[in-house]
């Protein structure tokens, strides 16, 4: 057994520090009536950190000569128990102090567990989680798994050595957090992604007005316990909060909380709070970022390009302004140079920046990281998207990027394979899907292609570009009154908003009508559409490559004719 020196609590000798005061343990009795007995706990919503405390009542026995004796042999392991501890300190000052232990190389924040009992709370647990990612993933020599790909277990209860092993990590971080009123209480548990065992845990009970601190706090403990050697310059990185009003980190939250959800109306609502945290706090960059790729998304294929890009570029501007290092403004200026300016050069340069200053920040923005295919150099696309996703393994996102980059390649053996590969990683990732269909309908497989698309279709609740592919299918395969019923239903759709007239030049191509197919991509580039970036390398186009009125369209984009 262990003691905790400060409170008399006992515990397992298998752990090191005492879950209510973060003091060190030591090896024999507590001194107090109270033990705390660690047990397993099969509701993982009652102790996410994987382990609970009980406190028993116990009342020594001062009468019993065998308690008397059992007590007299507790007082020698206490003394033996203290010179083993004394040893133990001075081998681990001599280890991780002057000896210098190296240091955990990579670590998985897995998404802190919200036990307020209020949904409306999740915003906060999610948003400590991310905030901590991004400190973690300044510090040098330190590689830090992006949020896209801890997230993929968000409320699963999986063995951390498992965990380790997927993730390919050292170390894994849990933690949970609970709200009432004003006050905040977050544990935390950093564990051995081998083992499984603690390295670290400690509790922490805040105001929610203190929460900046509190990040900064966070952040400063953990590099700690990791044993990374920090500069000067490494410890501002790591403490950058970008702003210390605690209402416009909160509404700050809440807009990553709704832009995370990836739908129009979580766009709109997440622009609604980036805007608010900007009237608490005007000079704050990562709002301003927050502002700009909520733009570029709605953009992307909710609204008029012509509407969202313009306003993306002024906030993507005003966050570099303030903080030129902000990742997430170079990762909107980027996407605004590559799907709306059609300016490659500028697209490939913010690209890289992006990369040097957050490896793992480029995930969200993958499908940019192909647009080589649009620079008429789709095998050079594929070899980049592959060296990319090998540096993130797990990643879901990045390895449908390299399926989707293997079609505009013409590879369809290639992409169907990686496409089924990331269906066995997450079986509901619908993207996988669409690209899978769009790959077996080039190789006129068009049962399968049907298949995927209809799954597709029905896990990403009928998006307008899945709709567009199931028509081409249709038409291909010679169902023409299916692909008409599809093109009826974006104009349907067009009546009350913005449909791409690219998705339509998608299905007249697979009806075989090369005039209308030609004034849709027209239209599209008036409209500056952001599916135009593909037009050059689209397998369906192929036919359309010695037209004049296609070229035209490719040199007006600044784009190699082909």
């Amino acid at each position: 057994m262990k003691r905790c020196p400060e409170c008399g609590r006992e515990y397992d000798s298998s752990m090191m520090f005492c879950l209510d005061d973060g003091a060190e343990l030591l090896y024999g009795p507590a001194s107090e009536s109270s033990t705390a007995i660690l047990h397993s706990t099969t509701d993982p919503a009652e102790a996410p950190t994987r382990t609970q405390i009980d406190t028993t009542e116990r009342t020594p026995d001062t009468t019993n000569p065998i308690s008397i004796a059992s007590r007299r042999n507790s007082m020698v392991a206490v003394v033996i128990g203290i010179l083993l501890v004394s040893a133990l300190g001075i081998g681990s000052y001599w280890f991780y102090g002057r000896g210098g232990a190296k240091q955990i190389e990579s670590i998985a924040v897995m998404p802190f567990v919200n036990e307020s009992g209020n949904s409306e709370i999740e915003y906060l647990s999610d948003g400590i989680t991310e905030t901590l990612i991004g400190s973690l993933s300044q510090l040098p020599n330190l590689g830090v798994k992006s949020r896209s790909m801890v997230f993929h277990y968000k409320g699963q209860t999986a063995d951390l050595q498992k965990l380790g092993r997927d993730l390919d990590v050292q170390a894994i971080l849990t933690g949970r957090v609970i709200q009432r009123g004003e006050q905040l209480t977050l544990s935390l548990e950093l564990a051995d992604a081998q083992t499984g065992n603690a390295i670290w845990n400690r509790r922490y009970d805040r105001k929610l007005t203190d929460i900046v601190a509190l990040q900064k706090e966070i952040a400063r403990d953990v590099s700690d316990k990791l044993r990374v050697k920090l500069s000067s310059p490494d410890e501002q990185k790591l403490t950058k909060s970008y702003t210390e009003n605690a209402e416009a980190y909160h509404l700050y939250l809440k807009g990553a909380f709704y832009w995370n959800k990836q739908t129009e109306s979580a766009y709109k609502e997440a622009i609604t709070y980036f805007n608010q945290a900007i009237e608490k706090d005007p000079n704050y960059a990562l709002a301003y970022a927050g502002l700009a790729n909520a733009n570029v998304a709605l953009g992307i294929d909710y609204v008029r390009p012509k509407e969202a890009f313009p306003v993306a570029k002024l906030y993507a501007q005003k966050a570099l302004d303030l903080a030129p290092e902000l990742a997430e403004a170079h990762a909107a200026m980027g996407s605004i140079n590559f799907f709306y300016d059609w300016d490659w050069a500028a697209a490939d340069r913010e690209l890289k920046h992006v990369i040097e200053l957050d490896p793992e920040s480029a995930e969200p923005y993958a499908c940019t990281l192909h647009y080589l295919d649009s620079a008429g150099r789709p095998d050079d696309a594929v070899a980049e998207v592959r060296r990319i996703a090998a540096q993130h393994p797990t990643s879901i996102t990045l390895n449908a990027e390299i399926g989707c980059s293997s079609y505009y390649a013409h590879r369809y053996d290639e992409a169907i394979a990686d496409l089924q590969n990331t269906i066995e990683m997450d079986p509901s990732f619908w993207n996988a899907y669409y690209n899978l269909g769009r790959s077996y309908g080039q190789k006129k497989m068009y049962k399968e292609a049907l298949d995927a698309l209809t799954k597709a279709s029905t896990l990403s609740n009928d998006t307008l570009f899945v709709i567009a592919e199931l028509g081409y299918a249709n038409a291909a395969s010679g169902n023409k009154a299916a692909a008409m019923e599809a093109l009826h239903r974006l104009e349907d759709v067009g009546a009350g908003r913005y449909v791409d007239s690219y998705l339509k030049a998608i299905i007249y191509s697979g009806l075989g009508d090369k005039e209308k197919t030609l004034s849709e991509l027209e239209k599209a580039f008036q409209n500056r559409s952001t599916w135009l970036i593909w037009a050059r390398v689209e397998p369906k186009f192929d036919s359309l490559h010695n037209d004049r009125r296609f070229q035209d369209i490719l040199q007006r984009m600044n784009l190699p004719a082909v």
